[in-house]
């Protein structure tokens, strides 16, 4: 049986206050008062299968969320947290975190959708400068009754905001869809089942 709560304890024990912004480069085309990338994530796919799991998923709840995307960097920035003085793309990295593995600041990522956990259930989130990948992570440490849905989209978790590097200069293209992420439901006995098969889409809006 796994608890995936005390795993998720020791990770946010590890979260370092936020610091100052990054930046990126240039490309695509779209109205010059546009600046802010607005990135919808859901989750698709039906919860664990009731056979596998003693018909226990109607009562269970998604517990964690590991997707990534890649960024666009050219026309898109991510902000993270850098550290003081130093040059840029220097960025603060979380406690035992593979170089370069920056950590996001406020309002980066933020909980959407009909069923909110809570904005601290993503302090795990990083962004890669190396390989201009984000990853977000989030772990259900209040319990809130998230459940994974196979209808339109999915069901809304995060959204993600980042920036234009130029007014106006939207991408020719942003991810759409992450088909291998990691999603772990907690059953009513408290473990964790992986759910394997899953995705989650992206959508992406420009204001």
């Amino acid at each position: 049986m796994k608890n995936y709560f005390a795993t998720g304890v020791m990770i946010s024990a590890f979260a370092v206050l936020t610091l100052a912004g990054c930046g990126g480069g240039g490309g695509g085309g779209g109205a010059a008062s546009v600046t802010k990338v607005v990135t919808k994530a859901y989750l698709f796919g039906n919860m664990s299968s009731p056979a596998s799991f003693g018909n226990l998923s109607s009562s269970g709840k998604i517990a964690t969320i590991q997707t990534s995307m890649a960024i666009p960097t050219t026309e898109v920035m991510v902000n993270y947290s850098t550290t003081p003085g130093a040059t840029s793309g220097v960025c603060v990295m979380r406690a035992n975190a593979v170089a370069g593995q920056c950590i996001l600041r406020d309002n980066v990522i933020v909980p959407s959708g009909k069923v909110l956990v809570s904005t601290s259930d993503f302090v795990a989130s990083t962004y890669d400068i190396a390989s201009k990948i984000l990853t977000v992570r989030m772990t259900n440490f209040g319990r809130a009754p998230l459940k994974s849905s196979a209808t339109g989209n999915g069901t809304e978790f995060a959204t993600i905001n980042l920036t234009l590097v130029k007014a106006g200069v939207t991408p020719s293209t942003m991810p759409v869809i992450d088909l291998v992420p990691t999603i772990g439901e907690e059953l009513p006995d408290l473990s964790t089942a992986f759910l394997t098969g899953r995705k989650v889409n992206f959508v992406t809006t420009y204001q």
